[in-house]
């Protein structure tokens, strides 16, 4: 058991979710406190020229922010995946 506070490493993040909120340390790149990421993530693009195909990150300036910005990712999520079938476009 860690005694740390939690949210302040990945390894004891707060949870909401499926997703880990830690805090981060890059502020140069992300001056945001707080990034998160479900715990599924999977950063490889579908193609080589091709950013992230998994969206399901981020960074907000406080844990509040962070589960608000997950609540509406989910939802949009939720809609895209109503509207396409559980197989996705073109299934």
């Amino acid at each position: 058991m860690s005694d740390r506070i939690p949210g302040t490493t990945w390894d004891n993040p707060i949870w909401h979710g499926d997703y880990r909120i830690f805090r981060d340390d890059c502020a140069g790149t992300h001056p945001q406190g707080f990034a998160y990421v479900h715990d599924d993530y999977d950063p490889t693009p579908l193609h080589a020229d091709d950013g992230p195909s998994d969206h399901r990150h981020g960074w907000e300036r406080t844990v509040e922010e962070a589960k608000a910005a997950i609540d509406i990712l989910e939802e949009e999520l939720a809609e895209e995946q109503a509207a396409h079938g559980q197989f996705g476009v073109g299934a």
